[in-house]
């Protein structure tokens, strides 16, 4: 029974959980970053929704990027973005993604989730589909 199916209704709560958290992170700094400035907030968090929306893109493109076959496992260049060390499979924020609803509902280990890369390209377009929301339906423009 070496191939288990793994558990998708956890994956999905798991994955609902890091793209909530991951917005609503990106949201309060942007916030804080509009109110330093002096700005008005709505519009601010609408930028900053944008600009890391698009951020966030490339950093979960370049997480989903198979390594190149004359590549070593070990590259740690600049835009080495990946997973975790082996001993330390869980950062403090996936951490804190699991101890939200609902993938407090379904504990996951670290093995039976999906790859950080899928997670946060799908944060990021949420995050942009948000900033457009923003722009189109409640019309928050500069």
């Amino acid at each position: 029974m070496a191939d288990v199916d793994p558990d998708r209704v956890a994956q999905l709560f798991d994955l609902v959980s890091y793209v909530v958290v991951l917005v609503a992170v990106f949201v309060a700094i942007s916030a804080l970053a509009a109110l330093a400035v002096g700005s008005a907030v709505a519009p601010g968090v609408k930028f900053g929704l944008f600009a890391f929306g698009w951020l966030t893109l490339f950093a979960g493109t370049m997480m989903l990027r198979p390594t190149a076959a004359w590549k070593d496992d070990d590259d740690s260049g600049l835009l080495a973005f990946g997973e975790t060390a082996a001993d330390d499979p869980e950062t403090k924020f996936q951490h804190l993604v699991q101890r939200v609803p609902p993938a407090r509902f379904r504990p996951l280990p670290p093995s039976g989730r999906l790859p950080t890369g899928a997670r946060v390209f799908l944060g990021a377009l949420v995050t942009l589909l948000v900033s457009l929301a923003m722009e189109q339906l409640f019309g928050i423009g500069p």
